[in-house]
C-alpha cells in the first residue's frame, strides 16, 4: 500500500504514488505520434515480474498542489495498464500497484527537457518527434536553433533541415516516424507540395519499387521549372532529355534527326564525346534537317 503524499514525503529518495494522483498530459510525452502498445504491455509484462527498476520523476504545482510527470511516461502508461487490464491485474491479488516517484522541483521547461534527454538516451523518439519538439522548444520557451543543437549535439544546420518535416502531410510523417521513408528523402520531400509528395510516391508505388532520392530531386526540379522562375533554376540531366525529345521539327521524318541530336548532346554533356563531336552532331542534324 502507499503512503499519503505529502511535501515531505516527496522529498525522499523515492515515494509511491497511486497512478491516478500523477497528471500525465500526452502532449508533455516527447512524442509526436504517442507510445506504441506493444512496448507498453512488454514493459508492464516486465514490471510485474521484475518490479519498477527506475522511479519517474514528478514536479509539483504550486499553484494547483497537482502532481504532474516529467519524466517516465512509459513506466506510467505501463502501470496504469497493470492496475486496468483484466489480464495483467489477476496478478495483484486484487492490490493497486502503485508507482515508484521521485520528486524534483522544476519549471516547465526544466520538466520537458529533461523528458527529452531520457527519451534521447533511451533512444526513444524518432526523428517526426524530434522536429515536433523542436518547434515546441522554439515556440513554447523562445529557445533558438543554436540552443536546440547545443541540446542534441548536432548542429544548427541539422535543426533547420529537421525542420522542414514538419511540412510534410500527416501520412507521410507517419512513414518517415515508422522508418518506411529515409530522413534523407523526406527532407527532400518537404522542398515539395503537398500534392506532388503524394505523386512522386504513388509513382515508385505504381512501379513497384522504393522511393529513390534522385526521384525526389527530379520532382523538385521538374516542379521548380513549372513554377514563375522556371527559366532560372537548374535541371537535370533527365530533364535536359526529355525537352530536347519533345522538340519537334514541322516534318514527322525529321523527329528521329532530334532524338538523335538529344543523345548526342547528353553524350556531350556526360564526357563521353568532346567539342568535335558534338560539332559533328551538329553538322549532321542540319544537314538531315535543312538539306546541305
Amino acid at each position: 500500500m502507499g503512503k499519503n503524499l505529502t511535501e515531505n514525503s516527496l522529498r525522499r529518495e523515492y515515494h509511491l504514488i497511486p497512478v491516478g494522483e500523477i497528471a500525465a498530459p500526452t502532449d508533455w510525452n516527447g512524442r509526436h505520434f504517442g507510445h506504441d502498445p506493444k512496448t507498453i504491455r512488454n514493459l508492464a509484462e516486465s514490471i510485474l515480474t521484475q518490479g519498477q527498476l527506475q522511479p519517474v520523476i514528478v514536479r509539483k504545482n504550486k499553484e494547483t498542489g497537482e502532481i504532474a510527470l516529467s519524466a517516465g511516461f512509459c513506466r506510467y502508461l505501463a502501470i496504469k495498464l497493470i492496475n486496468e487490464d483484466k489480464e495483467l491485474s489477476s496478478h495483484l491479488n486484487g492490490e493497486e500497484l502503485f508507482i515508484k516517484a521521485i520528486r524534483e522541483d522544476q519549471s516547465d521547461a526544466d520538466a520537458f527537457v529533461l523528458n527529452l534527454r531520457e527519451n534521447k538516451d533511451r533512444k526513444a523518439t524518432s526523428l517526426i518527434d524530434d522536429a515536433y519538439n523542436h518547434q515546441r522548444l522554439r515556440k513554447e520557451f523562445g529557445w533558438t536553433n543554436i540552443k536546440i543543437a547545443t541540446e542534441y549535439h548536432c548542429t544548427a544546420v541539422w535543426v533547420g533541415q529537421l525542420s522542414k518535416l514538419l511540412k510534410l502531410s500527416a501520412d507521410i510523417q507517419k512513414r518517415v516516424h515508422s522508418g518506411e521513408i529515409p530522413p534523407s528523402i523526406a527532407i527532400q520531400l518537404a522542398d515539395l507540395s503537398p500534392e506532388d509528395q503524394d505523386d512522386v510516391i504513388a509513382q515508385a508505388e505504381a512501379d513497384g519499387v522504393s522511393l529513390k532520392l534522385d526521384d525526389v530531386k527530379d520532382k523538385i526540379r521538374e516542379s521548380r521549372a513549372n513554377g514563375d522562375d522556371g527559366d532560372n533554376v537548374a535541371r537535370s540531366l533527365k530533364q535536359i532529355r526529355k525537352y530536347l525529345e519533345s522538340v519537334k521539327t514541322d516534318k514527322k521524318e525529321d523527329d528521329s534527326a532530334t532524338s538523335t541530336l538529344a543523345n548526342d548532346f547528353l553524350r556531350f554533356i556526360n564526357g563521353r564525346i568532346g567539342e568535335k563531336g558534338m560539332e559533328n552532331a551538329w553538322t549532321r542534324y542540319r544537314n538531315s534537317v535543312c538539306g546541305k
